[in-house]
């Protein structure tokens, strides 16, 4: 009886620290993909919002327009 309770509790301890393993996981992927999602708005707000001002020596140079920049971020819920 002795040696069924304790594979009991050995049992319970590990699945227990799979369950937090899991738990664990989950939270940090989720707050992956957050960042991930976050950043693709960024990326998307900068594309819309530049100008290009050409060089002398034919080389492009893209900037954002920071009013507008802010307010796509602001309407995709980043700021």
């Amino acid at each position: 009886m002795k040696k069924n309770m304790k594979q009991s509790i050995n049992n319970f301890i590990v699945g227990l620290l799979v369950a937090l393993s899991i738990v664990y996981a989950v939270f940090t992927f989720s707050g992956l993909y957050a960042k991930q999602i976050e950043n693709e708005a960024r990326y998307q707000c900068a594309q819309s919002s530049r100008y290009t001002v050409s060089q002398s020596n034919d080389t492009q140079v893209w900037y954002p327009v920071e009013e507008m920049y802010q307010q796509c971020l602001t309407e995709k819920g980043i700021n």
